[in-house]
């Protein structure tokens, strides 16, 4: 039986923990005991952007997605929307984008570089 591997920790607010695990080719991000995201199961976080952007009706939006966390909900945005929209992510811990650079790189591709993306403050 293939056992999860930690990757990295990181410390967020009240001194939560924050794991990143692999596991069978998987990625995990774990909280305690509760599993947040997983790269095995993402359709309901592209499903955040989808639904939201038809509703929207335009692919020249501004949104906010609340956490990057593996990506899924922005990469999900960003395949919608145009060239001139703007999508704010705002992430609670900087490790987690260090995670999509890092280990997690060819699962989040180029997508940090896009210029539509930008973090709270930016292009306001």
């Amino acid at each position: 039986m293939l056992q999860r591997e930690l990757i990295d920790t990181a410390q967020i607010e009240d001194g939560v923990l924050l794991e990143l695990y692999t596991h069978a080719g998987h990625f995990m991000i774990v909280m305690g005991r509760n599993e947040l995201m997983s790269t095995r199961m993402r359709f309901s976080e592209e499903q955040l952007a989808d639904l939201t952007i038809d509703r929207l009706g335009k692919d020249n939006a501004r949104i906010l997605i609340g956490g990057y966390g593996m990506g899924f909900t922005y990469r999900a945005a960003a395949a919608k929307l145009g060239a001139s929209a703007q999508i704010v992510v705002a992430e609670i811990s900087d490790a987690i984008i260090d995670w999509a650079k890092g280990p997690m790189a060819e699962l989040t591709g180029d997508g940090l570089a896009d210029p539509r993306l930008l973090w709270p403050g930016e292009g306001s």
